[in-house]
């Protein structure tokens, strides 16, 4: 498997009503990455271990994020 380079990943997401109290995050992580925790927090991007993108279009590390895109979810009435 390959350890250099770019690396893109393309995914659409429909989601059919507003979402709330929900974040979603999409993201990559190393096996020292918790998997668990007994409170509502975004487990990925929180620390060196994982990278993440919200669907805010924010994008986190070490419990930091930058703003990266724009939003990821176009809200489908139906």
């Amino acid at each position: 498997m390959a350890t250099e380079g770019r690396w893109m990943w393309c995914h659409q997401i429909l989601v059919s009503r507003r979402l709330f109290g929900t974040s979603l995050m999409f993201g990559v992580a190393s096996t020292s990455a918790r998997l668990h925790v007994d409170a509502f927090v975004n487990l990925l991007g929180e620390d060196q271990h994982s990278w993440a993108l919200s669907h805010k279009g924010s994008l986190w590390h070490r419990g930091r994020y930058i703003i990266h895109t724009l939003l990821l979810l176009s809200f489908i009435s139906t």
